[in-house]
């Protein structure tokens, strides 16, 4: 009798030995932003592992943590997606059939995670991280990553320019996540590309954006509401496109808010992709509560009081023009309840970010506006000059919480 209980116990054992060893593994990779480090996602990489292998059987998930160079005024936004995509060939052999991987990324991680994704569409890869990212690819989780630049860029770059050349931030890295840059001008021509979306269509994509309450005392919140670092419309792939043949809204992904600023390493000031590790699996700290929500198959829904609280819309207008010489235009914005027939008020304030380039014997006059909308939409006209003097009038009906895009060629 013995014997036999020890036959059934060492086939048990064996059986259970087996399907740890043998069930399809699920990798999450972190990605930490500029001037990140390891310690950017707190104790989120070893606590979402042990939670999801304790609360769910269809994968074994195993966490790995990228660690890039930022910092060093040399490397760029390519430096560092090649390097990841290294990584990528490094894990390559250890994937079967079966197995997945999600990229949970921060910031400037998530442009880093979306640029090799762009090579990749491209096939400016190896041919293992092309096959990786079409067939292994399942999640892509951002925490507060300027798909549409940040402005705030530019006070770095004046420190390290004109008072410390600091290691913290790399100076390639601050110019290509601007307002302007052609790093983000690139990224956006992708979004709006019925093919690169297609692309991504396999890939379960969630943003998540900072909302810092104390902003709302300020004046200006409408322009810098968000972590201080990354306005909420920028924080989201998704905006509204306007140009002379088209107007589309560009949806790529699901998004949501929560309350936390954009850095921050310490259990007393915890940054947006930072979990406590007072936490043990069971807190209410939403970046802890939306990480496991998004790998349960869900996503971390904005409360109803945040909502409130979040009145910002980006209005980025372009005009492309064979000269140089200054774009003659006008803005106005209708009143939140009146009908176009009713008389728009001028809006003139000083666009928070512009710049002037030359393409191709051409020049694209770039200017961003920030706005406070009581409603969901509100109604801008736009009076520009053309080339033959003729006064031009363009309607543009903006949603809050989104980058609006639009583009005119004079």
């Amino acid at each position: 009798m013995r014997c036999i209980i020890k036959k059934i116990l060492f086939i048990l054992l064996f059986i259970f030995s087996f399907s740890i060893f043998a069930s399809t593994k699920h990798h999450l990779i972190f990605i930490h932003g500029i001037a990140g480090k390891a310690q950017t996602f707190g104790s989120a990489p070893e606590d979402l592992v042990v939670y999801l292998n304790q609360n769910q059987s269809e994968y074994h998930y195993i966490s790995h943590k990228f660690l890039y160079d930022t910092g060093n005024d040399e490397k760029d936004l390519d430096h560092f997606s090649k390097n990841l995509e290294k990584f990528l060939v490094s894990k390559y052999d250890s994937f079967i059939d079966g197995d997945v991987f999600s990229i949970v990324a921060h910031s400037q991680g998530g442009l880093v995670t979306l640029n090799s994704l762009i090579r990749s569409f491209e096939g400016f890869v190896d041919s293992k991280v092309k096959y990786l990212i079409e067939n292994k690819l399942i999640n892509f989780l951002t925490y507060s990553t300027p798909f549409h630049g940040t402005e705030i860029i530019k006070f770095p770059k004046f420190f390290k320019k004109y008072i410390f050349n600091t290691s913290i931030w790399g100076m390639k890295e601050l110019i290509g996540m601007h307002l302007f840059s052609e790093q983000i001008e690139n990224f956006r021509k992708y979004y709006v590309d019925p093919r690169f979306q297609k692309y991504l269509s396999q890939i379960r994509i969630h943003n998540i954006g900072g909302h810092f309450g104390l902003l709302d005392l300020s004046s200006s919140s409408h322009v810098i509401q968000g972590d201080i670092a990354v306005s909420i419309p920028s924080a989201s792939m998704s905006y509204q496109y306007i140009s002379e043949q088209t107007s589309a809204s560009v949806n790529m992904n699901t998004f949501s808010v929560i309350r936390k600023l954009h850095f921050g390493t310490k259990n007393w000031m915890s940054g947006i992709a930072h979990v406590p590790s007072y936490c043990n699996l069971t807190c209410d700290d939403p970046t802890w509560v939306s990480m496991k929500s998004f790998f349960e198959k869900g996503f971390h829904n904005t409360s109803d009081k945040l909502l409130e609280k979040m009145k910002s819309a980006i209005l980025s207008i372009r005009f492309t023009k064979s000269d140089k010489k200054k774009v003659k235009f006008k803005l106005y914005r209708y009143e939140d309840d009146e009908p176009r027939n009713g008389k728009p008020r001028i809006y003139l304030k000083k666009p928070f970010g512009k710049s002037i380039k030359e393409v191709n014997n051409e020049f694209s006059h770039h200017y961003m506006y920030a706005a406070k909308l009581k409603t969901k939409f509100a109604e801008f006209m736009l009076e520009y000059l053309d080339n033959e003097g003729n006064l031009q009038k363009k309607f543009i009906l903006i949603k809050r919480n989104r980058v609006n895009y639009m583009e005119i060629r004079i």
